[in-house]
């Protein structure tokens, strides 16, 4: 991207920061908004979003309108992932809710796993465009499943006002409690990033692939791990 759009590497880099400050950010905000919608309704209209917008990044003609496409693909998967944690503790029994919750935040690992090695392998032998059309086509699957296998009627959680969604973090005990994630996001997200740049400058290694695939392995199985402990 960095090449075929000239700009620099760590400017390239931004458009990870900005999916992610959108992602973060707006989540409480888009959910407030959208708290009346049906959650089969609401899901299956994020994922035709996050599809199309994942279309949009991979014909941006310019780097500023790859920008503002992640930032709208961001907005659709802040409403996504939340949304598919509720249905599934909703459809879940209260003894296998952790497990459920587990798959659902599991495919964030799994993207992690898979996606990524993936997608480095597709930017580096077919273009950087490859790995947008993938999880656009991921998306529609997703879209498509929901479609043929309707989810049975889920009620909508009580609707909060965005005040209510934010007061949680006036709590002392729950900020301390978050700040080992954050940091440790912060760090290694960070590294992450730009681990391919990295390996490449300091030990020539041109695909990382099979160590981000070791990496995501690892929080797969916390991921699985976690759910049977909780519950």
């Amino acid at each position: 991207i960095a090449r075929e759009q000239a700009v620099s590497v760590d400017t390239a880099g931004l458009l990870i920061t900005v999916f992610s400050l959108m992602y973060g950010f707006c989540a409480p905000i888009l959910a407030a908004f959208t708290s009346r919608i049906s959650r089969q309704t609401l899901l299956m209209a994020v994922l035709a979003g996050f599809s199309l917008a994942n279309v949009l990044s991979a014909i941006a003609p310019t780097f500023s309108i790859l920008m503002v496409t992640r930032l709208v693909a961001a907005g659709f998967a802040a409403l996504y992932t939340p949304t598919a944690a509720v249905v599934a503790a909703s459809l879940a029994s209260s003894e296998k809710r952790g497990q459920a919750l587990a798959i659902v935040l599991g495919g964030l690992t799994t993207a992690t796993i898979l996606g990524v090695p993936i997608g480095t392998w597709l930017g580096q032998h077919i273009g950087w465009q490859a790995p947008f059309l993938f999880v656009a086509g991921l998306g529609l699957l997703a879209f498509l499943a929901l479609l043929v296998f309707r989810l049975p009627p889920i009620a909508n959680p009580p609707a909060l006002s965005l005040k209510a969604r934010l007061a949680p973090l006036l709590q002392p005990e729950l900020l301390l409690a978050l700040a080992p994630i954050a940091f440790w996001a912060l760090g290694g997200f960070t590294t992450y990033t730009y681990i391919a740049p990295f390996l490449n400058y300091y030990t020539h290694i041109t695909d990382p692939s099979l160590m981000l695939f070791v990496y995501g392995a690892g929080g797969v199985l916390g991921s699985w791990l976690g759910g049977y402990l909780v519950d």
